[in-house]
């Protein structure tokens, strides 16, 4: 009778319309569980199902019922824009204040527009949860007043007509800018931070945070490329040419990283940045331990430009180094097998000639002049440079400080302006002592000036139109930015720009007459201006009493055998108000 039943087309019909029914009815009765009768409201099932005694097997914390999480009271959680939105100033900053403030500060800007020019603004998030909530979070840059190796960035909440600096994740800055941003705040953005140890993977080795953020987005580097996840979503990027490894944070902004070399020195002290020599702990294959003090970072001379890491690529396989030793930790240290091996194609001198080229031997304070450079070949068997093999096959070389480059600063000269007659004293202490000075330095100078710049020494009892120095730097690197110039244009080049950063005729005619001749050899010239907060570090100009106005203008150069593209450099216009003190100089090539 059941088969009768199973294989009879109406009890099919009977059974599919059953089921049918059975649906409808479980999905009423859901629905009738989970919504009012009069209103389309959810209502949330904490509410209307679950009663004092129903478990569902987690605590009543666990339960998250706005999306919301557990912050500090002086935290703050961002919902971020997966990418920085460049946003129009004037939907910033109030178009009539900026045109008022910029009319009250004569002097500093020609228009409202030479002043909203120096600011660029990105909306990087919206504030969901804490102080602040609903607010809008910005990333400010700034180009600060003078030359400056970069723009300052500044993080910012616009509270209506407000705008509240996170002192926590911004640079200090004190520039006519800051009437607009009059408040601050410490609070903490929650899970902000980047990784403070990322594990290279295949390897017992790690990446450890500088202490300092600095304070770039990650595309303001020319080439990052992705090295490896590191934490199986992320990337941690190498830039192909400052040779740094980097992790973008969640605003978009790069966190940079050394390398946590045990032979090397204290992890994120001066030491490990590279920024000082450090004593590296390997021994040689006669069993001396290493006494040399050794940099990893790239150097030079007159400038301090120094990237992350001094990693080679004229190196492609570790037939062309030969061990010299063994680190601490067990790994081998090499020098060059073939001492004649060049860094490129187009290069007239090999890598260790170029070293030898370049090195400053030093200065004998009681000759006044530089002392005698060593042999060649005793220079090779001191092992200026050093390889080692990371963990992901590069080859990171390590200078010895004693060859580090230098090249010499070549004929600052100082210019005095005080706006009545003045004493003045002046002190300049570039970090490799001086080749030549006049007047005679005798530990400063000391002369009386006058409006028009005449400079009466004391010392000699003579009138000079400005003071003169040449000296050594160290830690130099030509940079990136700057101008490309036919050689027939240099000339009107450099009129235009260094009237620009404040030169006037006289100052500007000097430099030409001494530089030009210097640049006729090729037919085009790459150029560039040395910030002058590197200038300041490497040649520390103290000028009592202090003028209002210092404009120190320091120009590098080489010549190009056919015209290049580059990244254009940006100048700071230079503004001369009341008592001024001008320098120009240059980076020497013979």
């Amino acid at each position: 009778m059941w088969e009768e039943l199973l294989y009879n087309p109406k009890f099919k019909i009977v059974i599919l319309v059953f089921v049918i029914l059975l649906i409808i009815s479980n999905v009423i009765t859901v629905y009738a569980l989970f919504f009012n009768d009069d209103s389309d409201e959810v209502v949330y099932f904490d509410e209307q199902i679950l009663d004092d005694d129903f478990d569902l097997g987690f605590d009543d914390d666990q339960i998250d019922n706005d999306n919301t999480q557990t912050i500090a009271q002086d935290s703050i959680v961002v919902d971020w824009a997966e990418w920085p939105i460049e946003t129009n100033i004037y939907d910033f900053l109030n178009r009539t204040d900026v045109e008022e403030y910029v009319a009250s500060i004569e002097g500093y800007f020609s228009t409202a527009w030479d002043f909203i020019s120096t600011f660029e603004v990105f909306k990087v998030g919206d504030v969901k949860q804490g102080l602040y909530v609903g607010k809008e979070l910005f990333i400010v840059t700034v180009v600060p007043m003078g030359p400056a190796p970069r723009k300052h960035m500044l993080r910012v909440i616009k509270e209506g007509d407000s705008h509240i600096i996170l002192e926590k994740y911004s640079d200090q800055l004190w520039t006519p800018h800051m009437e607009f941003f009059t408040e601050y705040s410490d609070i903490t953005i929650a899970d902000f931070e980047t990784p403070e140890f990322i594990a290279i993977p295949n390897s017992d080795y790690r990446l450890v945070q500088t202490v300092d953020e600095p304070f770039l987005f990650v595309n303001s580097y020319s080439q990052p490329v992705k090295v490896f996840k590191y934490n199986g979503i992320d990337y941690v990027y190498k830039d192909v040419d400052k040779k740094c490894f980097l992790v973008r944070a969640k605003d978009g902004t790069a966190r940079e990283y050394n390398l946590d070399l045990d032979f090397l020195g204290i992890v994120n002290s001066d030491l490990s940045k590279g920024s000082v020599p450090t004593i590296l702990n390997f021994t040689l294959l006669n069993g001396d331990k290493n006494t040399e003090e050794y940099m990893y970072r790239t150097t030079g001379g007159c400038r301090g430009y120094i990237n992350c890491f001094n990693y080679v690529d004229y190196i492609d396989d570790i037939s062309s180094l030969k061990k010299i030793g063994q680190a601490s930790n067990g790994t081998a240290i090499y020098t060059l097998a073939d001492i004649t091996i060049k860094d490129s194609n187009g290069a007239k001198m090999s890598v260790l000639e170029s070293m030898y080229d370049l090195y400053y031997p030093g200065y004998d304070s009681e000759t006044n002049e530089p002392k005698e450079k060593m042999a060649s070949a005793d220079f090779v068997n001191e092992n200026p440079i050093i390889f080692w093999v990371d963990p992901l096959g590069q080859y990171l070389a390590f200078t010895n400080a004693k060859y580090i480059a230098a090249v010499e600063c070549g004929k600052p000269v100082i210019y005095l302006y005080p706006e009545e007659e003045t004493d003045i004293s002046v002190k300049v202490s570039p970090n490799g002592g001086f080749t030549k000075v006049e007047p005679e330095y005798n530990e400063g100078w000391n002369v009386l000036a006058n409006p028009q710049g005449e400079l009466y020494n004391y010392a000699d009892q003579k009138i000079y139109p400005y003071l003169f120095w040449e000296g050594i730097g160290f830690d130099y690197r030509l940079p990136e930015q700057g101008f490309v110039a036919a050689q027939k244009d240099i000339e009107n080049f450099l009129v235009n720009k260094l009237s620009y950063l404040g030169l006037i005729k006289s100052e500007y005619d000097e430099f030409i007459d001494f530089w030009l001749p210097r640049m006729q050899e090729q037919p085009f010239y790459f150029i560039t201006f040395l910030p002058q907060e590197k200038f300041d570090v490497l040649a520390p100009l103290e000028i009592v009493p202090e003028p209002d106005t210092v404009i120190r203008v320091f120009m590098d150069y080489r010549g190009l055998d056919q015209y290049q593209e580059v990244a254009e450099q940006q100048l700071e216009k230079g503004e001369r108000l009341g008592y001024t003190a001008i320098e120009w100089g240059g980076a020497m090539h013979y």
